[in-house]
């Protein structure tokens, strides 16, 4: 009998050790520690496209001066345009017990929002308008959200960008633009145009391209059509084909307006766009708070838009039209081709 009770302890304790192991696992994974206790970052995007590189190295220089380069641990998944691997991803980030995950793009966001039945800690960032995607955002009540999500929206300065063709050229009326409408930053970015274009007595010129390869033709019928100027909006796609979009419009002796400036200095005439490794820096900043305790149910969505102009003075001397930059517009340039170039790489 008494044998029969030892065995029976014996039996009871080793249960009962497997089972605090089994918890204690468990916990770690859920408080994403490793080796050393770092906290582990998953940072899920759509497309290396040149405004999530300027944000994720923004986001990056926080983390390394917030903590050092040993201090956390940070897991890149980029599915380059392939949305079946995006969302694969997002299931995996949800499911990877990281400390919280990071979401750079509108189609990041919304694929991992749509994976993230656990409800694990979420920042996103580089999204045009988080409130219409069906996430529990509100733009009217930016501190109500979901315990475990926050980030910043950063709308695009559209009107910005088409009032400064205005001034580069009153004449003109009819603006051409190829875009993707299965892409919700392009669907968002496209309702802020034809907006603050019809204000300002401009007609938005439209051709759908599903895919990057499609943009090329749908660019070729918008300068058939006899448009005065072309605009590169916030869409992958869009700017994915940059180069041929340049190389077709400078044939054409047509005008690029581009909401991200970077492409002043490789063919376009005017950049008004984010400082996207400001944009990245903000999202570096918000992840620190919140693993030095902060909780995410406080932080309210914001607004970060930090913008700038970029001129190319001698893209307008090829184009036709009496294209031409004022001198008040020469003189708030960030950047004017030829007088106050780009910074080199690396520079801020």
């Amino acid at each position: 009998m008494v044998d029969a009770i030892r065995k029976l302890w014996l039996a009871c304790a080793i249960i009962a050790a497997a089972g605090a192991v089994l918890v204690a696992t468990d916990a770690s994974r859920q408080r994403g520690t490793g080796a050393g206790d770092r906290p582990r970052i998953v940072v899920l995007y759509h497309s290396s496209i040149q405004p999530v590189v300027d944000a994720l190295g923004g986001f990056d220089a926080v983390l390394r001066e917030a903590r050092g380069v040993e201090g956390i641990e940070v897991r890149r998944l980029n599915s380059e345009g392939d949305m079946p691997t995006l969302r694969q991803m997002a299931v995996d980030a949800a499911d990877s017990g990281s400390t919280l995950t990071v979401t750079l793009t509108t189609p990041a966001l919304q694929s991992f929002a749509g994976a993230n039945q656990r409800h694990a800690p979420h920042v996103f960032g580089l999204v045009v308008d988080p409130f219409v995607l069906g996430i529990g955002l509100d733009a009217d009540r930016r501190e109500e959200h979901p315990d475990w999500i926050t980030g910043i929206a950063s709308p695009p300065p559209i009107a910005r960008l088409m009032a400064v063709l205005k001034q580069c050229n009153p004449a003109a009326r009819r603006v051409g633009v190829a875009w993707n409408p299965a892409e919700s930053n392009a669907v968002a970015s496209l309702k802020i145009a034809r907006a603050a274009m019809a204000a300002i007595g401009l007609e938005l010129v439209e051709a759908n391209a599903a895919t990057t390869g499609e943009v090329r033709t749908a660019v070729d019928s918008l300068l058939g059509s006899g448009i005065d100027a072309f605009w590169i909006p916030p869409d992958i796609n869009a700017q994915n084909a940059a180069p041929s979009i340049l190389t077709a419009c400078r044939a054409a002796r047509v005008p690029v307006f581009a909401s991200f400036q970077k492409f002043v200095g490789s063919g376009a005439a005017v950049g008004v766009g984010a400082d996207y490794d400001a944009i990245g820096r903000e999202v570096g900043r918000l992840v620190v708070r919140i693993l030095d305790g902060e909780p995410i149910a406080s932080i309210p969505v914001a607004d970060l838009v930090p913008q700038a102009v970029w001129i190319d003075p001698a893209v307008f001397a090829r184009c036709a039209g009496g294209w031409k930059v004022p001198p008040d517009l020469a003189a708030e340039a960030a950047v004017l081709i030829g007088e106050r170039d780009p910074p080199a790489k690396g520079q801020p």
